[in-house]
């Protein structure tokens, strides 16, 4: 059970890790919005970063709604001088600010982060996994080259078609190589 569960987090982790390299990349060339209606909330992503926006106004200016909508803005609608520069910030950043427009109080709280944090961090079971796996099959080729079950690792000189220890079938190339013929000679 915790093998299976290990392996669908890991799958599930490498399609996060993909779906955020894909949004890096595209960050490189498009200005993508995910805000609340009332403007409160504003998660971004433009020149490699990832923003996450609160705005809380007093008195509060418009009224609460809970649908989020999405604005993308890519080629002529975000070129020339209104197109940010890539942005090479290596560890996240927040900021907070406080402003008056026309009687109302809106303070803003900001955290930047850059995409090679969550496609690191999101690659590390994925990669945990294949160390795993590359490190069970090495085991098992060195241990049918020396004669050895590739399950359990019991010296399969002796037996002919499963291993005492364990039970595993073993194969029919290692039987030839490593088997003792009934003289007592290897053959």
């Amino acid at each position: 059970m915790k093998r299976r569960l290990f392996t669908i987090l890991s799958a599930l982790s490498l399609l996060v890790c993909f779906a955020c390299s894909l949004m890096w990349l595209r960050s490189g060339f498009a200005l993508d919005f995910l805000s609340k209606d009332d403007g409160s909330r504003l998660l971004s992503s433009a020149t490699g970063m990832l923003e996450y926006t609160t705005v809380t106004y007093t008195p509060p200016m418009h009224p609460t709604a809970g649908r989020w909508g999405y604005v993308s803005m890519s080629g002529s609608a975000w070129s020339g001088s209104s197109r940010p520069v890539w942005n090479w910030q290596w560890l996240p950043d927040s900021s907070s600010s406080s402003h008056t427009v026309a009687g109302h109080v809106y303070a803003t709280r900001k955290i930047r982060l850059p995409y090679w944090i969550p496609i690191f961090l999101t690659a590390l079971l994925p990669l945990l996994m294949l160390g795993r796996w590359t490190r069970t099959r090495w085991q098992s080729i060195r241990r049918q080259r020396a004669g050895l079950c590739p399950n359990c690792g019991y010296d399969l000189r002796a037996s002919k078609e499963r291993c005492p220890e364990c039970g595993t079938p073993i194969p029919a190339h290692q039987t030839a190589r490593g088997s003792v013929n009934e003289q007592g000679d290897s053959a």
